[in-house]
């Protein structure tokens, strides 16, 4: 039996696949918001793999979920399993694409009931940039087009820029898991039937259906897509905002008790601290908050120049245009 991650990217789609395409496999295991914490096997599989800062892959936990995973598929009698995670692409302390080696480890030391294979949805990194900061947008103070402008500046030249680099990624899944076992998806051909019926060949499903496939993707709206290259702001949560300003404060401390911030009495101290100070403080910039950002010209131009020579490295590795889908 064959099993399948999807591993995101961030933004690229992952709730249409979640709760709208995935859930037509009885070999789905999560993540979706309708399964209890139990049942969610994608999101267990995070708590044991190098992301989010954690530094290694615990196998002897992989050994157990997997056994929890073959109950269920004694249970459901499924073709394949699918697991579907984004923050599985999330950098791990210090490194980048952790994922990959670890699922290779889990190919060879673990799964042995057949074929590990790996999903991945691209996006052009204009519209994800655009995307990614209107879900922020409800913890940034003063959300607007100059902020987003200054946000995708600083998450280019920042550590984050290289997640909009997608060759990387094509090339160390082929390497770990051959170019036959990886299904490049792009969010901008979820109103083709042509994706689905890839999908279904790649699933190995015989029973599920491409046109209601299509249907169901084409029920997902954005909530914050306001047309192309334009985005909704998100009403501004100062809890939310107080929470992320408190951890990025005690993240940067200098001394050692500030560096470890595991302790809950100092991040709740941080907390109400901040937002006590939010609440005492008025707006340093007048004037009401913004209701829209827009992919203006400089965002343009600054996305194509960082990503235009990777999205060339991509073009040939897959060999098809992507400019055609917009790509920079």
């Amino acid at each position: 039996m064959d099993i399948i991650f999807h591993i995101g990217l961030f933004k690229c789609g992952s709730s249409t696949l979640q709760n709208q395409i995935f859930p037509y496999w009885p070999g789905f295991i999560g993540t979706s918001r309708t399964l209890t914490p139990k049942a969610n096997f994608g999101k267990q599989f995070e708590n044991f793999s190098p992301v989010f800062g954690r530094t290694w892959f615990d196998a002897s936990q992989a050994m157990q979920w997997k056994q929890k995973v073959m109950d269920f598929a004694e249970l459901k009698e499924p073709g394949c399993i699918i697991l579907s995670n984004e923050n599985l692409a999330s950098n791990g302390a210090g490194r980048s694409m952790p994922i990959v080696e670890s699922i290779a480890r889990f190919q060879s030391e673990i799964w042995t009931q057949g074929r590990v294979k790996v999903v991945i949805v691209l996006r052009n990194q204009i519209q994800r940039l655009g995307s990614i900061y209107a879900q922020l947008s409800h913890s940034r103070f003063y959300a607007g087009q100059s902020d987003f402008e200054s946000f995708c500046e600083s998450y280019i030249r920042g550590k984050n820029g290289s997640n909009l680099l997608y060759s990387a990624w094509i090339n160390a899944l082929w390497s770990a898991f051959g170019s036959e076992n990886v299904k490049v998806m792009f969010i901008e051909e979820f109103d083709h039937l042509q994706c689905w019926q890839d999908l279904i060949e790649f699933c190995g499903s015989e029973t599920i259906d491409a046109s209601t496939l299509l249907k169901s993707a084409g029920r997902k709206s954005n909530l914050r897509s306001q047309g192309e290259g334009k985005w909704a702001i998100r009403p501004l949560e100062l809890d939310r905002y107080a929470r992320s300003v408190s951890t990025v404060l005690l993240n940067r401390a200098s001394n050692p008790i500030g560096q470890k911030c595991h302790s809950k009495i100092l991040n709740e101290v941080a907390f109400w601290s901040v937002r006590f100070g939010l609440a005492c403080a008025k707006p340093i910039r007048g004037g009401a908050r913004e209701q829209f950002i827009v992919a203006s010209k400089s965002v343009s131009r600054l996305v194509t120049e960082f990503c235009r020579s990777d999205n060339q490295k991509l073009e040939h590795v897959l060999g098809r245009d992507l400019r055609s889908l917009g790509y920079p």
